[in-house]
């Protein structure tokens, strides 16, 4: 073998140009295969939207909880008293945050809130989540 060993017909330029336009290979052809979605299959933006419907039923119900919890801590000092009142306090107070949370990461994002939703909901639960998060502040600071 010329040439170093690579397998080239001679050392002269003419050769090496012969050499290699012997050995030109053809592209490999790479073919896509289409997958045939199922009936029962959902598509990636329908589980995004039931996910969103949850958590915003959710918030719903987590709020009108906040707003109590707010209240008996400005009376007794305590929040809600028993095992399962107490977890879903815990539970609506996440939720809570998860909802305002989710306004400030959309207004830093777009320069917007939450969108209005039907009949306004949406943009009253958000109204409401901050006006229970300055509530939550103020029955803190009012306790000590």
């Amino acid at each position: 073998k010329a040439a170093g060993g690579l397998g080239l017909a001679s050392a002269t330029p003419r050769g090496l140009r012969c050499s290699l336009e012997r050995r030109r290979v053809a592209p490999k052809v790479v073919r896509r295969t289409q997958v045939k979605a199922t009936e029962s299959s959902e598509e990636p933006g329908e589980s995004r939207k039931v996910l969103k419907n949850v958590f915003y039923g959710a918030s719903a119900v987590a709020l009108p909880v906040v707003a109590w919890s707010e209240v008996v801590t400005l009376q007794t000092g305590e929040g809600l008293q028993g095992a399962f009142l107490g977890g879903l306090e815990g539970v609506s107070y996440l939720v809570l945050l998860g909802l305002v949370g989710k306004s400030i990461a959309l207004k830093v994002r777009t320069g917007t809130g939450l969108p209005a939703g039907p009949y306004g909901l949406i943009g009253a639960m958000e109204g409401l989540a901050y006006l229970e998060v300055v509530g939550f502040v103020v029955s803190q600071v009012l306790h000590k």
